[in-house]
């Protein structure tokens, strides 16, 4: 199941454009990620991806067919979205929310069958949030709500995955559990894409870096050919100097600040 952006052109007004001729691939097996600044348009796109916006020029493709002449529910059965905040005020349990990624699978009176119900448990189960099943969403931490939502997403059992920022309210534990899930996904034959502004630990998870900057792709490429030092100066401008390691991770050194990680 291929996800194909090609030459994207998106604004919410005619004054304002958002994306700039954007080209993307997402494809089974890899895990891409979308860095850059504020604004430079990564959960826009994510939203194309998706059907939920319409570009003005353009389109999207689900292997080989338009997004735009596709409805909701056949798109929910492809691509499961892990949104960048989710409603915490909602009277469900933890199970219940989860129980949602089912809904595009389910009958037309949305009945329950087993089956849903093991895919939920399992789901929560991967994400480790099946002990907070019968817990009210809206009591759950940040961080516990977030592992719920991506629990809903795996539940819709979609071949391609969209996460947006997904690592925001995990601490660090959890972050390298999420990293290390969506690389056995990709290896389970998953197209995943997500946003991140962590530069230090998800690439190491990442086959393709894309950078964006003002609505426009600047760099793609494995994280070592698009984090370099004139890429992120160009992008964040900010001065790093980047240094990969034998073993794939990253150290920068920021020598406005002296700091080195």
């Amino acid at each position: 199941m291929n996800l194909r952006a090609e030459g994207l052109q998106f604004g919410f007004s005619a004054s304002r454009p958002v994306l700039r001729d954007v080209t993307l691939d997402v494809t089974p097996g890899r895990v891409t990620a979308l860095w850059g600044p504020n604004g430079s348009g990564k959960s826009t796109l994510l939203r194309c991806l998706n059907g939920a916006l319409r570009p003005q020029a353009g389109s999207v493709l689900l292997d080989g067919c338009p997004v735009e002449r596709m409805t909701p529910r056949q798109i929910a059965l492809q691509v499961a979205v892990v949104p960048q905040d989710t409603p915490a005020e909602v009277p469900l349990t933890a199970s219940e929310v989860a129980l949602l990624g089912r809904y595009a699978r389910g009958g037309p009176w949305g009945e329950q069958t087993a089956e849903d119900r093991t895919v939920v448990r399992d789901c929560l189960a991967r994400v480790g949030a099946l002990d907070m099943a019968d817990r009210w969403f809206a009591e759950l931490s940040g961080g516990e709500r977030q592992r719920v939502v991506i629990a809903r997403a795996l539940a819709q059992q979609g071949r391609v995955l969209l996460l947006d920022e997904p690592a925001s309210h995990l601490d660090i534990a959890h972050q390298l559990e999420l990293y290390q899930l969506v690389r056995r996904l990709a290896g389970e034959g998953q197209a995943v894409l997500m946003v991140c502004h962590d530069l230090l630990l998800a690439p190491m998870y990442v086959d393709m870096a894309v950078l964006m900057a003002a609505g426009r792709i600047e760099a793609q490429g494995t994280p070592a050919e698009v984090f370099t030092s004139q890429n992120l100066r160009s992008a964040f401008a900010i001065d790093a100097r980047v240094a990969w390691t034998g073993e794939g991770t990253i150290r920068a050194e920021f020598p406005q600040t002296g700091q080195k990680i």
